[in-house]
């Protein structure tokens, strides 16, 4: 099957939240996929098919890793070198995706992030 002449590509996403509202998939400027999966998010190349990388969201040191730290939204940069992830328990983290590091870590007084979204260098969350 294909969409405009290219084809389509189905991939296995066991951890995949089951919510509506939540905004797991993004696409870089460049053709790079990005999909949250629990507190993981995975990279793959939309060109190659090849999966190129992936990150872990972790809890602030000290903290237990909980379900509350399953990703709820992602979205890339303009220039597609960092993306963004908010999770539930309303914590945001930037990554720089070439070094895969967490570059920014930062808590929201709201619980829930359920979208993020830029404009050149600037980041809000709704």
């Amino acid at each position: 099957m294909s969409v405009k002449g290219k084809a389509q590509m189905t991939l296995w996403a066991p951890s995949l939240l089951n919510d509506y509202y939540a905004d797991l998939l993004d696409c870089s400027c460049d053709g790079m996929i990005a999909l949250a999966l629990g507190s993981a998010v995975y990279l793959w190349n939309s060109e190659t098919r090849a999966l190129v990388g992936h990150f872990q969201s972790s809890p602030d040191p000290g903290q237990p890793l909980c379900r509350s730290l399953s990703i709820s939204c992602l979205s890339w940069s303009g220039d597609g070198r960092a993306l963004c992830t908010g999770n539930r328990r309303g914590e945001i983290q930037l990554w720089d995706v070439d070094q895969k590091q967490n570059v920014c870590r930062l808590q929201s007084h709201v619980s829930l992030v359920s979208a993020l979204s830029w404009k050149q260098q600037l980041l809000s969350r709704h």
